[in-house]
């Protein structure tokens, strides 16, 4: 995200040094979804197409809304894509702003999707429908999930698991839930809350380095 300058060594981000990627480039190529989404006074249509470049269809606004699994919401308690969102989205709650962050983000083409505990205020089943579309919309994209549900990790294709900021293991679901290490005790513990930056997901599908 270029935040950090001044550092030392090399990262590489698409076959390219970090440095010499201007933040145009990384706006277009990178898609950040946070746990409390940047949400605006303005239409829910305006805020869902909000950062889209390409031209979008109604079609494809209601597609990526249902596959948000906030579709109903809208054209039923919402006052549908012209209903008005007020500052700072103080009229929705916290799981509607998230999924509309979400429908979003699946009306663009990132190369890298980072995903900031970006369903913690979702219920269980939205989460798992949502977790589904996805991993369906982005199957040959790179995506990043930091979380402290579990769950959300169970179809990863590799999971970091730090502790005290080192990394201490990694491997997929399977491997540390069956390997005595801080993964089987999260899992074992996973009705208590978790520190939000000890699970980081990466999913590595794509050809990213």
């Amino acid at each position: 995200m270029k935040l950090i300058h001044g550092y030392t060594g090399e990262v590489s981000l698409f076959d390219e040094e970090l440095r010499d990627i201007s933040r145009e480039e990384l706006a277009d190529k990178i898609a950040y979804v946070p746990q409390k989404p940047f949400v605006f006074s303005g239409t829910i249509k305006d805020n869902i197409l909000y950062g889209c470049k390409q031209k979008v269809t109604d079609e494809e606004l209601h597609k990526a809304a249902k596959n948000a699994c906030i579709l109903d919401e809208i054209q039923e308690s919402l006052g549908g894509f012209k209903g008005i969102i007020s500052e700072n989205g103080n009229n929705l709650s916290g799981g509607q702003r998230q999924r509309l962050a979400l429908a979003r983000v699946m009306l663009q083409t990132p190369e890298l999707i980072i995903f900031d505990e970006a369903t913690s205020a979702l219920d269980n089943t939205n989460e798992a429908v949502i977790q589904q579309n996805i991993e369906r919309i982005f199957k040959k994209k790179t995506i990043i999930t930091i979380a402290h549900r579990l769950t959300t990790l169970k179809n990863a294709d590799r999971i970091l698991v730090f502790d005290a900021r080192k990394n201490r293991t990694e491997g997929n679901f399977k491997s540390l839930s069956e390997k005595r290490a801080c993964f089987q005790d999260f899992l074992q513990q996973r009705s208590k809350p978790l520190d939000l930056k000890q699970l980081v997901d990466l999913k590595t599908t794509a050809p990213y380095r």
